[in-house]
């Protein structure tokens, strides 16, 4: 998963304040920087507690979280506490489900359960900037 891509910012009226759930840290870091090229504010949360406190300081703050980036497979994140998870998020924030095979079955779930945008592993650069593009859209 190469930086090399060539992408734009994506323009936008209001500040872009991303939430981004991922264990793996050399995933988490080059994910941030993704959606950091393309003009997100990026928080991040490692683990279902710290996703609820990182929301819980979003809130805090009044900010507008404007996309939830969340890897299906992050630890203590696994089957319907996924689904539980989403529940803390404002139905209008988009959100991106990145999903490895043996979480198809959640993908589907969670998209049944709410409008969410499913990015399927192993992808690259150009395939996370189209689905933030198209989740941004449609807010």
């Amino acid at each position: 998963m190469g930086t090399n891509a060539s992408r734009s910012r994506i323009e936008s009226s209001t500040k872009l304040l991303a939430l981004l759930v991922e264990d793996e840290e050399a995933i988490l870091g080059t994910l941030s920087l993704l959606l950091s090229s393309l003009g997100c504010d990026v928080r991040e949360a490692r683990s279902l507690d710290e996703f609820l406190a990182v929301l819980s300081r979003i809130d805090a703050r009044s900010e507008s979280l404007s996309l939830l980036v969340i890897d299906a497979e992050t630890g203590g994140l696994q089957g319907s506490r996924i689904l539980r998870a989403l529940g803390e998020v404002r139905e209008a924030t988009p959100v991106i489900l990145i999903s490895g095979l043996g979480a198809e079955r959640l993908a589907s779930r969670a998209a049944a359960a709410r409008d969410v945008f499913i990015l399927k592993k192993p992808f690259d650069p150009a395939s996370l900037e189209d689905v933030v593009r198209r989740a941004l859209k449609r807010s």
